[in-house]
């Protein structure tokens, strides 16, 4: 009996599973709880610029009031630049902001902080997550490569002995 193939396998659908829609919408909330989506940006009447973001399931909204450009230049709005910083935006492209995650803090007595700072132990932590996923990948990529290295010191010591001969006699 021959091996069957995935499409000859597979039942034709109508479309996406509800119950794998649903699984994969919790696991992106629950992954993106630390982040509010931005949703408009507008100028108040004072100046100030009003940038509404919601949370990705969109059941908390928080508006950020940050100090507009004033003077012709946005030295003068840090804040604001902070934001476009976090967003990955550029001043120029102020329509990408729509829709961009920017990363944030609930604590139930202040509200919302955009653009929380990591503690130290978490960036600790993060830092050796970060070596121990660099060293597991140069050693994945060692054991795979096996073979490569092997040749390279055959011919590379071939090549060091001709080397050596031809030193030696010429």
């Amino acid at each position: 009996m021959g091996e069957r193939t995935l499409e000859e396998t597979a039942e034709p659908s109508a479309g996406v599973d509800e119950a794998l829609k649903r699984r994969v919408e919790e696991a992106y909330f629950n992954d993106a709880e630390d982040e509010l989506v931005v949703v408009g940006v507008s100028e108040t009447a004072e100046g100030t610029i009003a940038i509404e973001m919601q949370t990705p399931h969109g059941d908390t909204t928080h508006t950020e009031y940050v100090e507009g450009p004033t003077d012709g230049s946005l030295e003068g709005c840090p804040a604001f630049r902070r934001i476009l910083a976090l967003a990955g935006v550029s001043p120029l492209e102020l329509d990408d902001l729509l829709g961009a995650h920017v990363p944030a803090s609930f604590d139930p007595e202040t509200g919302w902080t955009v653009g929380r700072e990591r503690r130290a132990d978490e960036s600790a932590a993060l830092e050796v997550e970060r070596r121990r996923s660099l060293a597991a990948s140069t050693a994945e990529w060692a054991r795979r490569n096996t073979d490569w290295f092997v040749v390279v010191l055959l011919v590379g010591g071939e090549l060091l002995i001709i080397a050596l001969l031809i030193y030696l006699y010429a």
